[in-house]
């Protein structure tokens, strides 16, 4: 149940929202059940709006936007596309009160992110975006797609740290070249 909940998961981020709605829709309809769905649901209602404001006001925490019902972006129409958008930092800002200027990007993979909705989210006042593509960021990094390095609640002190300063990706390539340079002394290329 679990393996088949993810490839449906998957393969339902690929398809464009309205159809996605469609194909949800037609599912409860034959399965004579409604789906338990984000926007309908408190479950996924980590924060108020209150403990939002309060985290903004602090000067610790900042909170962005990552788009009204976390449709792909790259799967929306144009029209769609500005709205998921615009609704998303307006309910932000009306809410808490402070201007939101981050993005997220939902799914944040290659492909759910394009060069039309990096001018949208400029356009939109957005200083930045995010996606999950893990790696590191200079000053020649296109701001609206901003990679990150993973940190997981397992890693400790030291991992941590080496994380940050990269040591783990340095040795995660020299792994890679090694493995390579073997491939080919072996023929296996």
């Amino acid at each position: 149940k679990i393996r088949l909940n993810l490839q449906w998961n998957a393969a339902l981020k690929q398809k464009p929202s309205d159809i996605r709605e469609e194909i949800l829709r037609e599912l409860e309809e034959k399965n004579n059940t409604p789906f338990n769905r984000i926007k309908n649901s408190t479950e996924y209602t980590p924060l108020d709006w209150k403990e939002a404001s309060e985290m903004l006001t602090s000067g610790t925490i900042d909170i962005g936007s990552h788009t009204h019902t976390h449709s792909i972006l790259t799967r929306c129409l144009p029209a769609q596309k500005r709205e998921e958008l615009m609704t998303s930092k307006q309910l932000i800002e009306k809410n808490t009160g402070i201007p939101c200027d981050l993005f997220c990007y939902p799914n944040g993979e290659e492909g759910d992110f394009d060069e039309e909705t990096n001018k949208l989210l400029k356009e939109m006042g957005f200083s930045c975006a995010l996606t999950t593509l893990q790696g590191f960021n200079d000053c020649s990094s296109n701001i609206y797609t901003l990679k990150r390095i993973g940190i997981s609640n397992q890693d400790d002190k030291i991992q941590f740290v080496m994380k940050l300063y990269g040591v783990i990706s340095f040795l995660s390539r020299i792994k890679q070249k090694i493995t390579s340079i073997i491939q080919c002394a072996n023929g296996d290329e």
